[in-house]
């Protein structure tokens, strides 16, 4: 069996971990670019299986709780699951960069604390 795709996001306000099936990679594509565009650092990590993603009592029942609007609209308009997530995989841990290997893999996004410096040449 395939392991799910999952996305944890670790933010101030909880962490959140999404879980879609290969049907929906391109829509979360789409998601993952735009949140890179927004300075978001993606990390693929090493797989999971569904139940150690998805603890039952941990099911987000009110997707409207999720405060980011383009992750809310994708588990309201597709089969996507949101779950509250306390245990986060840090193992094999690689920076990506490709919103496609993203949204095939199971990966972790953080937002930095600071931005990148820029060289910028005039």
């Amino acid at each position: 069996m395939i392991e799910p795709r999952s996305l944890t996001i670790l933010n101030n306000q909880g962490h959140f971990t999404f879980v879609w099936s290969d049907g929906d990679d391109s829509l979360m594509e789409k998601i993952i670019q735009s949140k890179i565009k927004q300075g978001i650092v993606f990390f693929v990590t090493e797989p999971l299986p569904y139940k150690k993603l998805v603890p039952s009592v941990n099911v987000l029942k009110e997707p409207d709780d999720i405060v980011d609007a383009e992750l809310r609209a994708f588990v309201l308009g597709s089969y996507a699951e949101a779950v509250a997530t306390q245990n986060i995989n840090m193992k094999n841990v690689t920076i990506c960069r490709d919103p496609k290997i993203i949204s095939q893999s199971q990966s972790l996004a953080v937002k930095p604390l600071r931005k990148e410096r820029v060289n910028v040449t005039q």
